[in-house]
């Protein structure tokens, strides 16, 4: 892997060193952008703090780090949220773990080229012009 890649990992442990052990799955997914377009993914993080969650710009890592104690201890007693962090990690790590094969352009399965200009999510600013 990459320095970068590195820098990701430890990022995203040092996040969920800081959050309830239940959580430690958020903080993996929120340095990872699946999360904005997996189902589900968006939701997870507005539910811990749906006022909070729209004053961060809807970025994960700034409500994780925000979020007080007391909001993150009542989230890691969700039992239906711990199963939807599940589901949205499974299916991130499904979709790394594809076959390269499984990306080959066909009718059913075409390929969306992605311009920059355009951006990912709000809460990744690209400025161009």
């Amino acid at each position: 892997m990459t320095a970068g890649h590195d820098d990701l990992l430890h990022a995203a442990e040092a996040l969920a060193a800081r959050v309830p052990q239940p959580l430690a799955g958020l903080a993996r997914l929120a340095y990872n952008y699946r999360w904005s377009w997996t189902p589900g993914g968006h939701e997870l993080f507005a539910s811990i703090d749906p006022v909070r969650w729209e004053r961060c710009g809807e970025n994960p890592v700034r409500l994780l780090g925000e979020t007080g104690l007391e909001a993150l201890a009542r989230a890691a007693s969700d039992a239906e949220l711990l199963e939807r962090i599940e589901q949205v990690e499974t299916a991130v790590r499904d979709d790394l773990a594809r076959a390269d094969d499984e990306a080959v352009a066909t009718p059913q399965r075409p390929i969306a080229y992605f311009c920059a200009e355009f951006g990912v999510h709000r809460s990744l600013p690209v400025y161009s012009g």
